[in-house]
Formats: structure tokens, sequence, C-alpha cells
């Protein structure tokens, strides 16, 4: 299983030692062993108790290319080993350094759940300031409390050149945003919203889908020549939920990103099995030149001798190569059954929402027959079933006072058993009763249950109007911070009035 993939471009002088440098640390850390550049140089095998450590170098001719390979146990859980692949490969002066982390399962009876984690060797990079200038991440981005910082990050989330995700975090005790970002430090840019700013104007310019409130993050993925970005917002409920569970916060959120970044880097990743291709190129070219330069018998006899060890080796590293094929496919495959798995529940969705659709023109049907009663001119329901709730408002107190068994009696009778009221506006009523008895701001609750009947919000100065979406003709305003205990009941009275 794929966990983590990140490629960086290096800079400074002699990045490409420095690097090697950073690596032999973290082997030397990982392994508690000495580990050498001359060892990581020499393409040898070591093992340090539990821990494998594999090098590879192709560096006859440019580029010059390395390649280790840390392989352990899992600590906790039997059966589970952890590969660590890094690749270094310096061209015209460039050095790029590959990391990728996977777990492999001897069998399906292992058990227990992966948990993301950002290489150390990623900290040792950072802290060695090697990591090229242009880097995503380098540093989190603290927006300040003001519209033109709002309006540039909109910008950049349609900007069609970004390549990676925006990480929106709003005020939250359990996610510290410079931590959250050395996690993901290579793969996606930390925004935090300032805790001053007011949420209806970080909505108003993004949108809502774009937006994060009340402690929610909102991962926003580049557009992929979209229209649209793909998003993933976490409310702050979920991230509760992850802290009770005992679920690492800042490693289930890499997990989610790196959900989207796998993909792509692992298509630029540059593994032992590349490094050891290069070097049979490099051996090859050799040989050719070697070729044409022979003098004699003994030097035919010297290259056939290099020619089949060469031969040997290519077998081992077909062998090797086949291996990673094999693990290739397996996770192939298994990305195959997930997506499958996810089909599944689509299907089972679209099912749901057919038998919706299926039972509303049923609905529809049964309204189709019969006299119409009334005909609408210019007027539309501002909300679900709306005009037929006021009509029926009004029948009813006719209804209960006609004579009994009268004609218009039995007529006011079918109309209102013909047709039943939307609860919408009650229901609407019975939520902001409990939400605004302690009235003190305007909250994403609030905006929800408003929301319900196609009311939203504006933020117009030291106040907020509650209109219709799409209808300028009613509105109500009420100040941003409560003056005093009755301000929630005052709210709902004034809706009520000049709304309904």
């Amino acid at each position: 299983m794929l966990i983590y993939v990140n490629n960086f471009e290096l800079q400074g002088r002699n990045a490409t030692d420095r690097a090697l440098q950073s690596i032999c640390g973290w082997v030397k850390y990982k392994a508690k062993e000495n580990f050498t550049i001359e060892m990581l140089k020499s393409g040898g095998n070591y093992t340090f108790e539990s821990i494998k450590v594999r090098t590879f170098c192709a560096v006859s001719l440019s580029p010059y290319m390395y390649s280790v390979l840390l392989t352990h146990p899992d600590h906790e859980i039997n059966g589970r080993f952890w590969e660590t692949e890094i690749g270094v490969t310096e061209n015209r002066g460039i050095t790029k350094l590959s990391i990728l982390l996977k777990v492999n399962d001897i069998s399906t009876q292992v058990r227990g759940n992966v948990t993301t984690t950002r290489p150390l060797l990623v900290k040792y990079l950072h802290d060695s300031k090697l990591l090229a200038r242009n880097t995503v991440g380098l540093k989190t981005n603290f927006l300040n409390d003001d519209i033109n910082d709002i309006k540039a990050l909109k910008c950049e989330i349609y900007r069609p050149e970004r390549e990676y995700p925006i990480v929106l975090v709003s005020k939250n005790k359990l996610v510290y945003a410079p931590k959250l970002q050395e996690q993901l430090i290579g793969l996606a840019q930390v925004v935090v919203l300032p805790s001053s700013m007011d949420d209806g104007l970080v909505e108003s310019e993004l949108g809502q889908r774009y937006s994060a409130w009340d402690g929610a993050i909102n991962i926003i993925n580049p557009l992929h020549g979209g229209e649209t970005p793909r998003n993933k917002l976490i409310l702050s409920d979920f991230i509760d939920s992850w802290k009770a569970n005992n679920i690492h916060i800042l490693h289930e959120l890499l997990s989610l990103v790196t959900h989207t970044t796998n993909g792509k880097y692992r298509k630029e990743h540059f593994s032992p099995t590349d490094v050891r291709a290069k070097r049979q190129k490099d051996h090859r070219i050799a040989l050719i030149n070697k070729v044409e330069n022979l003098a004699d018998d003994s030097d035919y006899k010297l290259l056939l001798q290099e020619a089949m060890d060469e031969l040997e080796i290519q077998q081992e590293t077909s062998s090797a190569e086949l291996e990673t094929l094999r693990v290739n496919l397996t996770d192939t495959e298994s990305m195959f059954y997930e997506a499958e798995s996810d089909k599944a529940d689509l299907e089972n969705k679209a099912m749901l929402l057919e038998a919706k659709v299926s039972y509303l023109e049923g609905r529809l049907d049964g309204k189709s027959t019969g006299i119409p009663v009334l005909m609408k001119n210019k007027e539309v329901d501002l909300y679900e079933g709306e005009i037929q709730g006021i009509l029926i408002d009004i029948i009813k107190p006719a209804f209960d006072s006609a004579k009994q068994y009268s004609r218009k009696s039995h007529v006011l009778k079918d109309i209102l058993d013909s047709n039943t009221q939307s609860n919408i506006k009650t229901q609407m009523f019975e939520d902001l009763k409990i939400e605004l008895k302690d009235y003190r701001s305007l909250t994403p609750k609030l905006r929800e249950i408003l929301a319900s009947a196609n009311i939203e919000i504006l933020t117009d100065g030291s106040h907020n109007k509650a209109k219709f979406i799409g209808d300028e003709r009613y509105s109500v305003t009420f100040a941003k911070t409560a003056s005093d205990a009755h301000a929630g009941r005052n709210n709902l009275s004034t809706i009520k009035d000049n709304l309904f």
C-alpha cells in the first residue's frame, strides 16, 4: 500500500553531497548504527538487526543517480513491513530528491490500520535549508483581516497553473497550523483564516463550497483542467471525533492530502529499479566504447568476461524488477477493487435518488388529476410548497367556519384532503427558536437553518441582512452581535413578520 510520495528540488553548493549526508544521518537514526556516504555509494547490502538497507548507484555518466531502499518490520503489527525508497539525481547542476513510503503485508491475515506519516528525512532536508525556495509549503500563509487577502486567495484557488492543494484552516484549538504545514511541506500550502474575520465575508467572496468556518478545514485541490476545483470539507465535529477516538489529527489530514497527490508524484519518483536500469545503460555504453577500441585477443577475452559478469547482474536485476512489477500489480488491483467499491456506493446512491424521483413523480401525477382550483400568475415558490401552504392556511379557517354538510364545507374539505402542507416553515421556526434562544452572533448553524427555507445572510457593515435567494423585495436587518438577552426573540419575531 502506497503511503507517501514526494519529490523535491534541492539548492545550495554541493547539494548532492549534502543530501546524501542527510540520508546517511536518517539511516543512522533508524538503524542505530553508523552509516557513511562511502557505504551509500558502494552499491551494497547492509543488515542492522531487523533493518535492511540496500544502496544503488549509477554514476558513470550524467545524470548521476543514487538510491537507497530501507526495509523494516512494523513495531506493533506482526507480518507488516515498511519500505522507504529514496532517490537522488544530479543533472546539469540541478539536484532532485524523491522519496516514497509504502507498507507490505505478508497476507490478508495481517490486521490493523495504517497511519500516514511524513518521513523524518523531509525534516532533515528542511532543517538543512536544502529545499529550493519555490518548494510548496515552506511556510504557513497567515491571511490578514482584509478583503483583499480573500480576493487574492480566490484568484489562487482558480489559478489554472496551480498544481498543489490549498488547505484552508479556520481557528481550531486542536490544529496548530505551522505543525500541519510541516507535515504537508512539498505537498500542499496551508492557508490560515484570521479568527477576527467575519465568516459571512469569507463566504460571500469564496462561496460556501470553498470557505472554512468554526474550526473547519477545507482541502481545495487544483483545477486539473476543469472549471471548478474539487474539495474536501472537514467540519470541526469530525476533527473532534478523531480526537475522541485517539486518531492523530495531523496524520489524518496528511492522509487526506496524499490520497490526491500520491498518484501524481509516484509517476515522477525514481526508484532503485530506475537506478539499476541507468547503471546497465551506462555499462552498455562503456562496453560499446571498449569494443571500438580493442587491440588484440587478450582484450577480447577480458571483454567477454566482463560481458558475462554484466549478464549475470542483469539476470539478478530482472528478477528484482519482476518482483517490483508484481508488487505494483498488487497495488493496482487494490486500487481497482477500491474503485469498484466506490462505484457500488455511487450506484446505490443513484438507486435511492431514482426512487425519490419516482416517488415525487407519483405525487405530481396525483396532483394532476381533477380540475385545477386556482391559477398562478407571476409569483413562484420562494421555498418548496410556499404558495400552497399560504392558501391552505387561508382555507382552514374558512372550512372551520363553514356550515356542516354544506356545499362550501364539502368543497373546502376536498381541497384540504387533496393537498398536503409542507412542514419546511414550521420546522425552520422550531429550529430558529432553539438557535436564537441565546443569540450572540451569526453562526454556521443559523445559516444552515435559514437556508432550509431558501434564505441567505448577507453582511453589511455592522449588520446582517436576511433575504430570500433570488428575490430582493423582502428582507430583515439585524445587528451582527446581540445588544441584550431579548435580541434572539426579537429577531425571530421580525423574521416572521417581514418574510412570512
